[in-house]
This record gives C-alpha cells, structure tokens and sequence, in this order.
C-alpha cells in the first residue's frame, strides 16, 4: 500500500528509521492496510516501526514506550504481537496500575513481523495519574514498571478460547479481583470519547420538572460545560421537544454575573433572529432568579462526535456536504455580523436526514468576551479548535471562525486533533489547557495532507487554507471558502471517493479561489 503515499512522505520515513533493518521498513511500506492510514500518521507510523525494529532484534513479545507531558500525564505506545484480547488486556491493565486512559487509538495487523503468520498490535493512548499523588520523576523507571505489568499479563493472556473480562479476571488476579473486576467492567464497555464536549460529563443540579417560561418542561439533562447545561425539554403549547441552554447564576463570579444579566436579552434576541436552514432555531429565551435559559429546536441525529468517537471516517461526500452547509450557515451569520466564537464537531449536530445545523453561537463567549474566558485561570471553551489569535484574547473577526471549522473538519476527516490528546475540558487542568493553547499560538497547526495523505489533494487543500496560521492567508470570507468547496463538490464522482486517487482528483480542479 505504499502507492497511497507520496514519494516525499515515503523518503522522510525511511530517513527517520535508519537504525530499522531496510528490508523490514520496505515489508511494513508494502503491506500497511489503508485503514492504518485513517488513524495515524507518517510520523505515527516512523514511530511505530523503531519499536517494531527494537521488537524483531530483541525478540520480545511487546514493547512501550512512555513520553512525560507534565508531571502526571504521559503519552503512551504499546507495540505488542497480536492476540485476543490485547487491546482490553492493555486497558484493563493500565486502570488496574491506577491511571486513567482517553485518546487511545489501536489497531491490529492481519500480517507478521516477518512473513510468519502472528500478527502485530499498536495501542496509543494518553494515560494520566490522580495529581494528589508525587510528581513522577524518574519516566524510565515508571515505563519499566508498565512494561513488566503488560509483559506479565500479556503472557497469560488466553489465546485458543474466546476472550472475555472474566477469564481475564482469573488469569491476572494477582492485581486483585474487586480492583480489576471493576476495571474489567469499565474496558468491556468503554467508548473512548475524542469528541469534545460530547456530553459525557453531567453537572450536579437537579432541574427535572422545572418549568421555564412557563412553557418549557425540563425533563433531561443532555450536557454540561463549564458555565452551562443543556436539557431535553418539552415545549407545552406546540407540543414538541426542544433543547434547553441553561446558564445557571452559580456557574459564574460576581462580576461576570453582573455582566451576563445586562446583556444577556439583547444577544439571545440577536442569535434568534438567525433564520437560516443551517442554523439551530432558537425559540425562546428568559430569565429566572437563578439562571438565564435560551430555548432552541432538538436534533435527534447527535453531532459529527459520533463519527470520532466510533473510530471510523464518514463517507467523504457527506463530509464535503456539511462543510459546505456549515460554511452556508457561517456565511449568512457574519453578514448579520454575528460570530460563533465556539465551533467544534459538538456545535455541528445533524438532522434525522444528516442534514448539519450550525448550534451554540458561543453565548458566553458574546457576553463576557474573549479575552476574560482564555485568561490564565479562565480558559473556557473547546481548546483544541481555537485559533490561535482567540488563544491570546485578541479582538476577533470572521477568519476566527473559519480557522475553527477548518480545524473540526480536519478532526472528523482525520479522526485526529489538530493539537492535544482528547480530554474534555472538563477532564483537563489548567496546566494542560495553557500548554495547549501555547502550542497553538507558536504554531503553525500540522498539514492535513500529511496526518491523512489518501484524502483527496483538493480537499485537504481547502482545510489547510482554512488554517492557515496568520489570518491574511486564510479565506478572508466563508462566501469565498463556500465558493471553493462548491466547485469541489460538484466534481466529485458518485462512487466511493474516499478510496479514489488524488492524483487524479487534483487533475480536474483547479484549486482554491483567489480573493481579489
């Protein structure tokens, strides 16, 4: 499957595994499966056959490899021969060991490491400690630790028979049954969620029954962030379901609350007045003792995270299609002079149809303003899809938006972030919310030509406009970018694209639009 890769990508990585007999780089170059491709990266894979290259001299049967990211957090690799059951056997284990796991990427090759017919398995992960405990300082002693753990329990690890977490239990119960049951449990049904804000995390308050307006029934709470909560409601007079954002009083400081209850009703009135196909319908908005609320429609088909966070692409033309919708709906907000502020796969939600409106045009963010909300202490807001002017609190402008877009649309078409390692923000301290933001703003953001090199050229041409790192080089305007994915869209052919040759795609457009 080296074919799929361009020649430079190719020469880069044979550069970076010298120390990797040559007959193996060219074995693993000609048999890598595409789906590979759909997870990681050039440089992931340069990565994943050094400890190949380690493996095949020394002849183990796994090896790690632990990289700090602070003091208690550290980015993992796991190359391992394949088995049943390794992938839970490797979650099931770290949780054991007391860390908790988000980001992992795992796949397993039907094809050996020398011909033979045992395959390999690689597990990325980003793993973390509870910071009440001593800081880590010695990495390679920790990595050593975690390697003879896996070691240990990858040798018992059931091969002949079907694997399930009890007979796990059984096998490793030397860590102790009520600790590795209960880890057990959670690896058997865990979804490892690399959609942000997706909703996984809940606040503590109980607002079931709450009538809002004296029309909106609270009835289920969806989603939490850090100064709202979003509730499945039952609209009394139409009969019909609505979403609900609560921002409740004691979600913020004094002098932000001051600020919230003055303008909170001229901008929902504002965001209300966006009447456009693509953009959630806002019905209502008020005021109560204790919190503010903005009625909007209820989207039953979720957001582009389901795509993340089941591990698989969407079909490309779907993809092309809410972009181009998503532009539509930005389009028409900036020449009404609003901006969302906040875009990321969670703001993107699709119809029953998998038609996609535009949600959540960043209400805090309007009423308290950027440079308070990513102030030391005050980060709010999805890092991972903020431009790198939003990450200093400058004054913003359309470009803003589309570097965000870009930036989801680069995570639903490589499954991967732009920067970071996937926790919420909720998940995430400060320490690492800051580092990430720094890393933003010393840029420039990676190529998604080079993360997912089988997209078609002209699509990742359009994303890597998109963000561009200084804000005169991106699309200076949506109409433009709307314009440019337009033209793409209608040379698409109706088979499969997502397998079709880019050289060939790029042979019949003429790429992106220049702006005069």
């Amino acid at each position: 499957m080296s074919n799929i890769l361009p020649a430079s990508t190719i020469a880069n990585i044979k550069d970076q595994c010298l120390e990797v007999p040559p007959e193996l780089v060219e074995r693993h170059l000609a048999s890598m499966e595409e789906e590979y491709w759909e997870r990681f990266s050039a440089r992931d894979f340069s990565r994943h056959l050094r400890l190949v290259g380690v493996m095949h001299q020394k002849d183990w049967p796994l090896i790690t490899k632990l990289n700090a990211l602070s003091n208690h957090s550290f980015a993992l690799t796991i190359i391992s021969f394949d088995k049943k059951g390794v992938g839970a056997c490797f979650y099931t284990s770290l949780t054991a060991l007391g860390f908790d796991i988000s980001g992992q990427r795992a796949y397993g090759f039907r094809w050996g490491l020398t011909g033979e017919k045992q395959g390999w398995f690689v597990f990325d992960c980003l793993i973390r400690q509870d910071e009440s405990l001593p800081p880590v300082k010695n990495v390679t002693a920790l990595e050593a630790t975690i390697n003879q753990c896996l070691c240990q329990n990858f040798n018992v690890l059931p091969i002949s028979e079907k694997f399930t977490p009890q007979r796990f239990v059984r096998a490793i119960g030397r860590i102790g049954q009520n600790t590795i049951a209960l880890a057990t449990s959670s690896a058997s049904q865990a979804k490892v969620d690399t959609d942000i804000d997706s909703g996984a995390k809940k606040s503590k308050l109980d607002l079931t029954g709450r009538l809002l307006g004296d029309d909106f029934q609270l009835a289920e709470e969806l989603a939490a962030t850090r100064l709202s909560v979003i509730w499945l409601a039952e609209q009394k007079s139409l009969q019909r379901k609505a979403a609900v954002k609560i921002l409740p009083h004691s979600f913020f400081e004094k002098d932000e609350l001051r600020e919230l209850l003055g303008r909170f009703d001229q901008e929902a009135k504002l965001l209300a007045q966006l009447d456009h196909e693509n953009i959630v319908t806002v019905y209502a908005s008020g005021q109560e003792d204790d919190l503010c609320w903005l009625a909007m429609e209820y989207l039953p088909g979720g957001d582009l995270g389901k795509w993340i966070s089941a591990e698989r692409r969407p079909p490309l033309r779907s993809t092309t299609r809410w972009l181009r919708q998503s532009l539509a709906a930005l389009q028409f907000a900036h020449q009404a002079n609003v901006l969302h502020r906040d875009l990321k796969p969670a703001n993107l939600i699709l119809t029953n149809s998998e038609q996609v409106k535009v949600a959540d045009f960043g209400l805090a963010r309007r009423l308290l303003g950027e440079a308070r909300l990513t102030k030391p202490g005050g980060v709010l807001g999805t890092i991972y899809f903020m431009s790198p002017e939003q990450t200093r609190g400058a004054p913003l402008d359309a470009r803003s938006d589309i570097y965000s877009l870009g930036a989801t649309f680069f995570h639903v078409l490589s499954g991967k972030l732009p920067f970071g390692k996937g926790l919420t923000d909720l998940e995430m301290r400060e320490s690492e919310q800051l580092a990430i933001m720094d890393w933003i703003r010393q840029g420039p953001p990676p190529l998604l030509s080079q993360i997912s090199p089988t997209l078609p050229r002209p699509l990742t041409m359009i994303i890597e406009r998109m963000m561009a790192f200084e804000p005169d080089y991106r699309y200076q305007t949506a109409t433009v970018a709307l314009e440019d994915i337009k033209s793409y869209e209608e040379r698409l052919s109706f088979h499969e694209v997502g397998l079709a040759n880019p050289n060939q795609e790029t042979n019949t457009w003429s790429g992106p639009m220049s702006e005069k």
